[in-house]
C-alpha cells in the first residue's frame, strides 16, 4: 500500500486477515508496557480474530512501504476510513485501545 503524499503511513480498516499481524503488534505492545500478557502468541491471534470476527471491535492499520507499523482499535463502530487520522473513541468499559512502534 501506498503512503499518503507526505510520507505519513496510510490508515486502512482491518479484516479478519489482519489479525495475524495486528496480534503481533499487541503480544509486543504487552511486553513493551510490561502488562500482563494474554497468553502465547497463539492466544493473542484467536482474541484478535474473534474480536474482529464478532464485530466486538474495529482496527485500523497504518502501513508504510507495504509494512503495518501501527494499529488502533475501538470498541463498537468505527468512523469511515480514509488517510487521515483514525478515529481515537475509546470506551472506557472495554480494554484501552493499543497501537504499534512510533513512526517518526
Amino acid at each position: 500500500m501506498s503512503t499518503a503524499p507526505d510520507d505519513l503511513p496510510a490508515w486502512r480498516r482491518c479484516t479478519v486477515a489482519d489479525a495475524e499481524v495486528l496480534a503481533e503488534m499487541n503480544a509486543q505492545l504487552s511486553r513493551d508496557e510490561g502488562a500482563a500478557p494474554v497468553g502465547t502468541l497463539s492466544d493473542y491471534l484467536a482474541r484478535m480474530r474473534a474480536w474482529l470476527e464478532e464485530d466486538r471491535y474495529q482496527a485500523a492499520v497504518a502501513e508504510s512501504a507495504s509494512e503495518a507499523v501501527a494499529y488502533t482499535s475501538t470498541y463498537g463502530v468505527m468512523c469511515s476510513g480514509s488517510r487521515a487520522h483514525p478515529p481515537h473513541q475509546h470506551d472506557s468499559s472495554s480494554p484501552p485501545p493499543a497501537h504499534g512502534p512510533q513512526v517518526s
